[in-house]
């Protein structure tokens, strides 16, 4: 909760009962935290995965639409009530809400078995589609409530009582993927080996091969539970990593920062919570912001000659009229960004520029709307975040 809150997120936590509400409440303030920006949504839950049974942020008609929240039928276990759980959310925070239905039956899918990256592309365990109770998803179905146009089906874990997705594979962004690394012998070795050589020839949204970091996997408990550093939450500006006290910790630590520049990234002890077969992503569920200006982006791929011109292109979605489109750039060994406006050319903005010296070339773009409304590329840049551009002597 804390981590969220440095991250500038509001928290709302479900809890049974004002009992429970007051006992949370004295918790957090004996940890020396005030609860501003934490409130609490009064629902009896089953259990605490709500990664799995609640809302997910969408909007209609892409980033050009309006803001809603989509509610997924959940069957595991018995667990009617948690299946109710997004209706509770929806209704504390004044949001419309979407059930996802064929005929009068809802679709079941568990948030931890899916990710997106906000550009058309879904990965998907295979068991989505094969497993499970009542009616499952098609791909008619993802277009229709969340724009997917590419879904991609990868392997299960083989082992463990949660095989959920979210389990061994991340996106941190929507051409950068962090896959677990299984030792040598561990049985979820052969499965992550196959999903790997799928994903190094797939794609990304901007047809470009992914950027794929590896993370090494703790393995598996005595007690059968998977550890795992990929379930993780990317909060804003803060990345906020399950740690175990195993050798691995601060090697999980240092790739995140490598993939993800600029990021604040901070690890939590979860070696009680993975017993309970899940870590930090599998807890929590976004709520995206209600008004957002998506910037779309394909990093540079390899070293720009020195003294010739670089084109930087850019692609800006937002419900209202995007006004200014900026190049934000500093040229090897200087400190000072500079702007240059980008212009519009069909559907994309463009400018260039000519790097006058090796070396690293850092930059950002950013997006802003008549009404003052922002989006960056990346979407930390705001604070310090960067991409960068390799310039070299021909």
């Amino acid at each position: 909760v804390e981590h969220i809150r440095r991250a500038g997120a509001l928290v709302h936590i479900l809890v049974d009962s004002d009992a429970q509400r007051r006992q949370l409440a004295f918790h957090l303030s004996a940890h020396g935290m005030t609860l501003d920006g934490v409130t609490f949504v009064m629902f009896e839950t089953d259990d605490m995965w709500v990664r799995d049974y609640g809302p997910m942020s969408v909007y209609a008609g892409g980033a050009m639409g309006l803001f809603a929240l989509v509610d997924w039928g959940y069957t595991y276990a018995g667990h009617f009530r948690d299946d109710y759980a997004s209706r509770a959310v929806a209704d504390a925070l004044c949001y419309p809400l979407h059930v996802v239905q064929r005929g009068a039956a809802p679709v079941v899918l568990d948030g931890g078995d899916f990710i997106t990256d906000g550009f058309g592309t879904m990965l998907l365990s295979e068991r989505v589609v094969s497993e499970g109770e009542g009616t499952l998803p098609d791909a008619d179905v993802l277009r229709e409530y969340l724009g997917i146009t590419r879904p991609v089906f990868l392997q299960n874990l083989s082992v463990g009582p949660d095989k959920h997705l979210d389990m061994y594979v991340k996106l941190l962004d929507e051409e950068t993927l962090l896959i677990g690394e299984c030792a040598e012998g561990d049985p979820n070795g052969q499965g992550v080996t196959e999903d790997l050589a799928c994903l190094e020839e797939l794609p990304s949204c901007y047809g470009t091969p992914y950027r794929i970091f590896r993370v090494p996997m703790p393995g598996t408990m005595a007690s059968g539970d998977l550890r795992t550093y990929t379930n993780s939450l990317i909060v804003n500006n803060h990345v906020i990593v399950p740690l175990y006290g195993h050798v691995f910790d601060e090697a999980a630590l240092d790739t995140y920062r490598d993939a993800m520049p600029g990021y604040r990234v901070v690890g939590v002890d979860c070696s009680q919570l993975i017993m309970g077969r899940g870590a930090l992503h599998c807890i929590t569920r976004e709520v995206a912001r209600s008004r957002v200006v998506l910037v779309g982006h394909a990093r540079f791929r390899g070293p720009a000659p020195v003294g010739k011109p670089v084109e930087f292109r850019a692609q800006c979605w937002c419900f209202e009229a995007v006004e200014d489109v900026v190049l934000h750039v500093a040229e090897p060994g200087v400190q000072e960004f500079k702007t240059r406006p980008m212009s519009l050319d069909g559907s994309e903005y463009r400018v260039r520029m000519t790097p006058s010296k090796a070396g690293e070339v850092k930059y950002f773009i950013s997006a802003r709307t008549s009404s003052g409304l922002v989006g960056h590329k990346p979407q930390n840049a705001w604070d310090g975040g960067w991409l960068s551009l390799e310039v070299s002597e021909e």
